[in-house]
């Protein structure tokens, strides 16, 4: 997920209103201590850029955009739709995936 799609935010950034019904909860367990994070649908991105000139995608690190042999992964699909939501000038940078610049990282001192 993208820091962009962050429930934390409705009230300061995005209406509280405009995605009622929208917002979906994942759990995540941190220090074996469980938290739910709120997560925004991808249309709030339209309110983002109201704000902020730059949206930085990193979740794009973990999982290519592309399977060998060319099938979309979920990130292709959700970049996808983030594109439908974007207007001429809205930016987006995207992390290099692990598997193409981190893959020769080296372990230790």
């Amino acid at each position: 997920m993208a820091s962009d799609r962050y429930g934390g935010w409705i009230g300061q950034i995005y209406s509280e209103e405009r995605y009622k019904g929208q917002i979906t909860h994942r759990t995540h367990t941190v220090g074996g201590k469980a938290f739910i994070e709120e997560v925004l649908p991808v249309e709030s991105v339209e309110e983002y850029f109201e704000h902020f000139l730059v949206l930085e995608i990193d979740y794009t690190f973990y999982r290519l955009l592309l399977e060998r042999g060319g099938k979309p992964t979920r990130n292709y699909h959700v970049l996808r739709k983030y594109l439908e939501q974007m207007k001429e000038g809205d930016s987006v940078i995207l992390r290099v995936s692990q598997a193409i610049f981190a893959s020769g990282l080296r372990r230790g001192g």
